[in-house]
This record gives structure tokens, C-alpha cells and sequence, in this order.
């Protein structure tokens, strides 16, 4: 899976990294962005004393093809075994910086063992080899991380290879792009396979910088949904909505959803793990719908817990989400049953109503 963050270069860390992805992505960001700060320097000066060696300038040699575009890279061990997260860092046109990380197999990396990427302190010189152009690089490994130079030289087949193909011809820098999200033929192959139309050039980089890659249109197209389009799917992968979610929806016992329905149920965090907490405090087999209107309102299984604590076990789903608006809090319904003992929910609700305080 490839994921890319393109940002202007006069934000901040923070603000750099704030909305691109909720989870995993953005949390590799700020990985590689601190593997860059800690190690970067370091590892660079060695990188550029390793330059002169022969395996390094093979790599580099000025016979070499001309470079498309230079940068940073920074790897970060992974908890699949024979797998690491590598990301590649460039600058771009008119002042700011593009970044790209991948989950890629040790085995991908031409020139460097496993041996050296997880043993100590290490200089190498390697290539990752993808349809759209090679990225050579050299740096350092020590312990499963990583950081050095690297440049993409343009695979001249590639643009015409995607002209055939009916998706344009990209300029270099789309070429780079594609290189860096490493958006190969096999993807083409696939959505022809599962009967999408042929994307353009822009919608491909789209596509593949957002992680719709093979497994992904596969996988959809496995668990029974072939969208509308590719930008459907690009709109599906934003929002989480992968076979792992859907397989994890059919579990809890909600399967053969359409497709805005699941889009929805993501979108509102009733997601499995909510399904199955609130189906373990009492509230099972409800329809969808019901646990997506609960999740709006902030009922959730610590709530109705708190609510029965309080003495108000069992209530219907629809006086929980009441007594939610109304403000009446767990505490509040406690402290009302202690100097009303036999107070209903109704009564508590009207209570917070008129300003009685917990």
C-alpha cells in the first residue's frame, strides 16, 4: 500500500500532518518525519562518505541515467517479519515538500540482505524497482532503521506503455509521482479485470496515492462491491471502507450492506467494535440504523454502563439517546435516585430541564 502527503512547506509538523489520514497514515508520517529529525543528519554525513564506494556509485555514476528528482528517504522496521515501512521525501515546484511511504518486502530492496537492514550500523546502496522508474538509494541501516539520499531515473517505456493503455501520456513530474506511489500495470490489469473504466492520468496518481492498489480493488471486488467508478473507490479508501471493515461488519451480523450504508455506519463510528460493545451491555441484533442514531448522540457502552450503575439498567435505547440530549449524565442520574429515590428516567430528564444541577 502506497500513501503520499503533498504540503506546503511554510506549514508547521503539526499542521503538515493534521487531516491527511485518522490513523495508521498519519501515524507514519510522524514516524518518518521524527526518523528524519533524530537520525537524518547523522545518517546523511555517513551516506555521503559511503558515496564513494563502489557499490554506491554504481548507483550514481554520471553515466547513469539523468535523475527526474532527489531526496530523502527514512525506513522504519515493521511488525511483519521480512517487511519495513520506507518513506522518500522530495521537494517540490514552487516551495514545498511531497512525501510517500510504503509497506515494502526486504526481499524488493536490489542490493541490500536483511542481515544488514536489521543488524548493526550499516552503509548500502539499493534500488526499489517499480514499473514507473527506479528509485536508487544509499544511506544507512541500524536495527530495522534507516535514512539516506536517493534519486528516481524515469523508465522512458513507462509513458508510452500508459498512452496505449488509454490513460495518457504523464508529464515527468506525473511520472515521478506515479514512481514514488508506485502505481504499476498490475493495477491497470486489475480494475480491467473487475470492469472499471480506464482512469486518467490524474485520477491514476489519485488513485494510487490514496492506497487503492491491487489487494484493495481486489478485495472490494471479493467481498461483493464493484463500485460505480474509480473515484468511488478513491472515496471508499478515504473513508475506510476496506474488506477488513466490511468482513468485520459481516461478523457482528450486519452483512450485504450497501455500499452508503457501510460508507455511513464508518463515517459515524459504528463500526464493529461499537456493535459488539453495545450488543455486551444489552443492546443486540438492533437494526443498524439504530446503533448509528445512538452513536450520534453519544450513547455508547460506557453510557448506558454508567446509566445502569446509576440504577437504570435496561432502558430503552430511545429514552438513553433522551436522556443524553437532555444532558442527564450517569452522575446526574445518581445523585438524582439518592434524594429521589423512586424518580423515573422521565422525571430526572425534567429535572435537568429546569436547571437542577448534578
Amino acid at each position: 500500500m502506497s500513501r503520499t502527503a503533498t504540503k506546503p512547506s511554510r506549514l508547521g509538523a503539526e499542521e503538515a500532518f493534521r487531516s491527511y489520514e485518522a490513523d495508521a497514515s498519519r501515524l507514519w508520517a510522524m514516524i518518518l518525519a521524527l526518523l528524519i529529525a533524530m537520525l537524518g543528519p547523522a545518517l546523511l554525513v555517513r551516506a555521503a562518505r559511503a558515496s564513494s564506494t563502489p557499490a554506491v556509485a554504481a548507483s550514481t555514476s554520471p553515466s547513469s541515467p539523468e535523475a527526474a528528482t532527489r531526496g530523502q528517504w527514512t525506513a522504519k522496521e515493521d511488525d511483519h517479519p521480512g517487511t519495513i515501512w520506507i518513506g522518500f521525501q522530495t521537494v517540490i515546484p514552487h516551495g514545498g515538500w511531497h512525501q510517500s511511504w510504503d509497506r515494502v518486502s526486504i526481499a524488493q530492496l536490489k542490493g541490500v540482505t536483511a542481515a544488514e537492514v536489521e543488524g548493526p550500523t550499516s552503509a548500502v546502496a539499493f534500488d526499489l524497482q517499480r514499473d514507473a522508474g527506479t528509485l536508487h538509494c544509499h544511506g544507512e541501516f541500524s536495527r530495522g532503521m534507516g535514512a539516506g539520499l536517493f534519486e528516481v531515473v524515469l523508465d522512458p517505456r513507462y509513458a508510452d506503455q500508459l498512452a496505449k493503455r488509454g490513460v495518457g501520456r504523464p508529464t515527468p513530474e506525473q511520472q515521478v509521482q506515479l514512481a514514488l506511489a508506485d502505481a504499476g500495470f498490475d493495477l491497470l490489469d486489475q480494475l480491467a479485470a473487475d470492469h472499471y473504466p480506464t482512469p486518467t492520468i490524474d485520477l491514476f496518481i489519485k488513485m494510487a496515492q490514496h492506497g487503492v492498489d491491487v489487494d484493495y480493488v481486489k478485495g472490494m471486488s471479493k467481498a461483493g462491491y464493484r463500485l460505480g467508478s474509480v473515484s468511488e473507490l478513491v472515496r471508499a479508501r478515504d473513508h475506510g471502507v476496506d474488506p477488513t471493515f466490511i468482513g468485520a461488519m459481516a461478523d457482528a451480523g450486519y452483512s450485504k450492506l450497501d455500499y452508503e450504508t457501510l460508507l455511513r455506519a464508518r463515517d459515524h463510528g459504528a463500526d464493529s467494535d461499537f456493535i459488539s460493545g453495545m450488543a455486551e451491555v444489552g443492546y443486540s441484533k438492533l437494526p443498524l440504523e439504530q446503533l448509528i442514531t445512538a452513536r450520534d448522540h453519544g450513547v455508547d457502552p460506557m453510557y448506558v454502563e454508567g446509566m445502569s450503575r446509576a440504577g437504570f439498567p435496561n432502558l430503552p435505547l430511545s429514552t438513553l439517546i433522551r436522556a443524553r440530549d437532555h444532558g442527564v449524565s450517569p452522575s446526574f442520574a445518581r445523585h438524582a435516585r439518592e434524594s429521589r429515590p423512586n424518580a423515573t428516567m422521565d422525571e430526572i430528564i425534567s429535572m435537568r430541564d429546569r436547571g437542577v444541577r448534578d
